[in-house]
């Protein structure tokens, strides 16, 4: 879950297609599962409800709400039964 607070008015919908030509990460999800507008401590905040198959894939999904809205982001990591299993694993590969 990524909580943002935008500074600006505009949606990231009505974000201008990347200059460079970059097409976005297959980790990015194309949308959020859910988005829920609220106040935070008198500012604007945004949470919304990703699913990442990557988690490195947090920071492209942040980029847009820091660069462009000047936004503080939080996130929250939320995981299934099997997500804290696969990590054991990995650890036990090294």
């Amino acid at each position: 879950m990524c909580r943002a607070r935008p500074g600006g008015t505009p949606g990231l919908q009505d974000r201008p297609a990347d200059p460079a030509g970059r097409s976005p990460s297959p980790a990015v999800p194309a949308g959020p599962r859910a988005s829920y507008p609220a106040r935070s401590a008198g500012r604007r905040a945004l949470t919304l409800v990703v699913d990442l198959a990557d988690p490195a894939a947090v920071v492209p999904l942040c980029e847009p709400f820091w660069l462009e809205f000047n936004a503080e982001v939080t996130v929250f990591p939320c995981m299934n039964a099997e997500d804290p299993a696969t990590g054991i694993d990995r650890l036990g590969a090294d």
